[in-house]
């Protein structure tokens, strides 16, 4: 997860010289499933307050990611549900 999160900028580069926010929107997806299988599979407030701190830090800036690249796709996001 952490390299995927590595290619936002290269993706965010890619979709504006190819003129296309599919790229992004598909990057996007792909970053929302593979922290879906993470979350489901990694325990995030049941375990040692190290992993726990690391975890934790690591949901957070996929939602960075994620909020940033639904923004440039001009696309609201919720703070709660």
């Amino acid at each position: 997860m952490i390299f995927e999160l590595s290619k936002f900028s290269s993706i965010i580069k890619q979709a504006g010289k190819n003129y296309d926010p599919s790229i992004l929107a598909k990057y996007l997806y792909g970053l929302a499933k593979i922290f879906h299988n993470f979350y489901h599979q990694s325990p995030v407030l049941k375990i040692d307050k190290e992993t726990k701190k690391a975890r934790l830090l690591l949901i957070f800036c996929v939602a960075q990611v994620i909020k940033k690249g639904l923004d440039l796709l001009g696309i609201e996001t919720m703070e709660e549900m």
